[in-house]
């Protein structure tokens, strides 16, 4: 295979307006009339411009352009998740693209891995590179910091927790009713003896989500299992290890419909692995696995889905609400993500 070097002319870095204005035998202010679309350039020049930028690779730099703008905008966002890698996040990331990339926004995104520190830290250096906006899926407890961000003009909304010390929209699933009702249509199918895996008690989903398990259990009059209930499992490793713990319990001394049958996750990007190892098991044809976010798990699942939903998660107007309502705040300064500190709860996919 043969290479083919093109060589530069040697000056360094990007070419500049004044590099094409050059070229072009034009002024500067003429270059930047034709960079900005404003039609009362003579065509000739903005054809001798054009031909001279595409000659020279020149390309706008944003920075400078926003910092010449009034309102100093730069038509780009923050996006703040748990883990870019866990599939949950990876729904709310598309769903955030697709409503910033229909408006002209640009999306920045990183991963907070539950440390109130980086989510600070990522925040603060989104913010000092000229974002417009901030969506955030808290990590931390004291949100004050971005109370003079907010002040600043910075529009800003959380998703999926609860923000604190200020006042924020904020679009969240209803975390208790979704366990409540996913517990309650297992009840329906004869299931009875229904384990827990969640994610650690500090984390404010995790414990809404342990307390409507709790809760469904007894309005239905059967009684909790401490043996079934296991928290603070945080990492994929240490979900595996819990469900092959769960999935290879002996046969309990009861009737089959009183196995273990449910397996709830805090969270589908660290649903187990480890079902595959059972798969072909005849006692698993009876397990019906249930997780929240309706994020799509059928390659660990050996059963199809206990209520039979199939809808891609994607399409949730929660999120495309999170997602409009930061890149609004970007197209149309009136429309403030903080006015207010709504809460929307959208319905549960469980």
């Amino acid at each position: 295979m043969s290479v083919k070097v093109v060589e530069g002319d040697g000056s360094p870095g990007r070419p500049t307006m004044r590099d094409v204005a050059a070229l072009a035998g034009v002024g500067i202010k003429t270059v930047s009339r034709v960079v900005n679309d404003v039609p009362t350039v003579a065509p000739d020049l903005v054809e001798r411009v054009n031909k001279a930028a595409a000659k020279l690779g020149y390309r706008p730099n944003l920075t400078a352009s926003s910092l010449r703008r009034s309102d100093r905008r730069t038509s780009t966002i923050g996006l703040l998740l748990e883990n870019v890698a866990n599939p949950f996040s990876g729904v709310v990331h598309r769903a955030v693209e697709e409503v910033a990339r229909a408006r002209g926004v640009l999306v920045l995104t990183g991963s907070l891995d539950e440390d109130p520190a980086q989510e600070k830290n990522l925040a603060r250096a989104l913010i000092d590179r000229g974002a417009d906006g901030l969506l955030v899926v808290p990590a931390g407890s004291d949100h004050s910091y971005l109370v003079g961000e907010q002040r600043a003009g910075t529009q800003i909304v959380f998703l999926d927790r609860n923000p604190s010390l200020v006042a924020a929209d904020t679009v969240r699933s209803d975390h208790h009713k979704g366990a409540v009702g996913a517990i309650a249509h297992l009840i329906d199918h004869g299931h009875r003896r229904i384990a827990y895996l969640g994610d650690r008690a500090d984390v404010s989903t995790a414990r809404e989500r342990h307390a409507g398990y709790l809760a469904a259990l007894r309005a239905a009059g059967l009684g909790v299992s401490d043996e079934l209930i296991h928290q603070d499992l945080s990492t994929t490793e240490q979900a595996e290890e819990q469900t092959r713990a769960i999935l290879d319990q002996p046969e309990p001394r009861v009737a089959r419909p009183d196995r273990p049958r449910r397996i709830r996750r805090r969270r589908a990007g660290r649903r187990p692995r480890a079902r595959r190892h059972h798969r072909g098991a005849g006692s698993q044809r009876d397990r019906a696995p249930r997780g929240h976010d309706a994020v799509r798990a059928d390659r660990w699942r050996p059963v199809p889905r206990t209520d039979g939903r199939g809808a891609d998660p994607a399409d949730r107007p929660g999120l495309r609400r999170a997602a409009a309502a930061v890149t609004r705040s970007v197209s149309d300064a009136a429309c403030s993500a903080a006015v207010g500190g709504r809460t929307d709860d959208v319905p549960a996919d469980n």
